[in-house]
């Protein structure tokens, strides 16, 4: 059962500093450090670079870098190609992947301390990666301690994250004129701040149990997650529920973050017509029932608490943090995005890439997940999505965990949601790779995961270019078949 408890007293202060793409440390009084031994001057410094930053210096062959799934992570200066696993050293530079990365090093430093010292007026600190920092501030607004998967726990053996979703219907590598982009905002962080969780322990229910009790009665008091055997009706333009694996072979704490594009078809699917038998939180079953499934609840776990809301100091921290200026507020948001994944630790693949050597890591050891948390919090944002989804119906472009591209207008939103962007013309690759005009903009801006402003326009075009062309040699090729065999083109 993990547990995790209120900080005892106020972290110690630390001092922020920044890499630069000459490998040289730049703490927040302007001091140029040397990223050997910048640790040896100042003890208490956390350094932090861009993605940029620390590719170019892989591309210079200068220090290590630790990649978790092609994303740097961590970076330094010392290599030890030798080492059968990244073990952190105080030399350690933290490599934040965000695409709006400060373009100077004076600015990303104002941004940092301004993060640092949001967190540290709440007791907290800044740590080597944004899930460690949530934690952080997690702790040091928790009024008692926190305990998860306790008593007769749902079967949660893994986490499927958020919906990542591009419809059947919409071709890849397509342009719609004009398009909208919907987001729901803050929806983890406003999720687990409305959710009880005090002193939380699992009750096992049985089928008459369920029935006596009425599921939307007892969800409106406490989480309640439920075994039933549905019936979707037919019509649906997206599947409401996901039908998944119970279980992942040998990844007994894996949180999987896939969907129908990202190879998650063996992981998860969302069907839009059958029958079958699974377990969700009744938020994702009460979308499914106000659409017309039948369902047939089997039996369930109850979540016990008193009442209180442990998260609750957490998001009025949170909310300060989001009205810090430009990347301070950014990093603020990220940091809160990133607790309830701190949850649940990912395994992913990691791999140690230094001068002349990319090797591939081991998993290292894992904290024991909280699956009834995270499983909870990404369900409530995934049947929100599943709802909007369904107003949407065909005009719905893509999809991705609490937003998406819609074509055209899209009408009376509800609660919650908004339009984040408007776009005169809308290039689409997939959920996570796309480029768009916004009105009153002559050029276009680009989104590329896992890439750097900087990087996304290069890697999109490279790919769209490569996609169309060879569309056109097809066509090409079609056209000239049909010419020989007399058919009109």
């Amino acid at each position: 059962m993990p547990v995790i408890k209120p900080l005892r007293q106020a972290a110690a202060p630390v001092r922020v500093g920044v890499l630069t793409d000459k490998a040289i440390v730049v703490d927040e009084d302007g001091r140029r450090l040397h990223p050997r031994s910048f640790h040896e001057r100042q003890p208490n410094l956390l350094v932090y670079a861009s993605v940029e930053t620390a590719e170019a210096l892989h591309r210079q062959g200068i220090g290590e870098t630790l990649v978790w799934d092609s994303v740097p992570k961590r970076w330094r200066f010392e290599c030890h190609p030798e080492q059968e696993q990244w073990w952190p050293r105080r030399s350690d530079v933290a490599v934040l992947a965000h695409p709006l990365f400060p373009p100077t090093t004076r600015l990303a430093l104002a941004a940092l301390r301004l993060w640092r010292d949001w967190l540290e007026s709440y007791g907290a600190h800044p740590t080597l990666s944004l899930s460690g920092t949530a934690m952080s501030l997690l702790r040091a607004t928790l009024r008692a301690p926190l305990r998860t998967m306790a008593g007769e726990t749902p079967p949660f053996y893994w986490t499927m994250g958020p919906r990542v979703y591009l419809p059947l219907y919409v071709d890849p590598y397509t342009s719609f004129r004009p398009a909208h982009h919907l987001d729901l905002g803050a929806a983890y962080p406003r999720a687990m701040a409305s959710l009880p969780f005090g002193e939380a322990i699992w009750r096992r229910l049985d089928g008459r149990q369920l029935a006596r009790m009425g599921a939307d009665e007892r969800e409106a008091q406490t989480p309640l997650v439920v075994r039933a055997r549905i019936r979707l009706p037919e019509g649906l333009v997206h599947g409401p529920l996901p039908r998944r694996r119970l279980r992942l072979p040998d990844l007994p704490y894996n949180n999987v973050e896939r969907c129908e594009i990202l190879g998650g078809a063996l992981v998860a699917r969302y069907p839009t017509e059958g029958e079958w038998t699974g377990v969700w939180a009744w938020r994702e079953l009460a979308v499914a029932a106000g659409l017309g499934a039948e369902i047939e609840p089997l039996d369930g776990w109850m979540l016990q608490h008193d009442g209180s809301l442990p998260f609750w100091p957490w998001w009025e921290a949170v909310l300060a943090g989001r009205e810090l200026p430009r990347f301070a507020g950014l990093l603020a948001k990220g940091t809160a995005n990133a607790l309830w994944g701190a949850f649940v630790p990912t395994q992913g693949q990691r791999r140690l890439v230094g001068p002349g050597y990319n090797r591939r890591l081991p998993i290292p050891a894992l904290r024991p997940p909280s699956h009834d948390l995270a499983e909870l919090l990404t369900a409530s944002v995934r049947a929100q999505g599943a709802r909007m989804m369904q107003e949407l119906g065909e005009r719905l472009l893509s999809f991705h965990t609490d937003g998406g591209w819609v074509a055209g207008k899209p009408g009376t939103l509800p609660e919650g949601w908004t339009v984040k962007m408007e776009a005169r013309q809308l290039d689409l690759v997939d959920p996570q790779r796309w480029r768009y005009w916004p009105k009153g903009r002559k050029d276009a801006l680009y989104v590329v995961a896992g890439r750097p402003r900087g990087e996304a326009e290069q890697a999109f075009l490279s790919d769209w270019g490569e996609v169309l062309e060879r569309r056109a040699v097809d066509e090409l090729i079609r056209e000239r078949r049909r010419r020989r065999r007399g058919l009109p083109a």
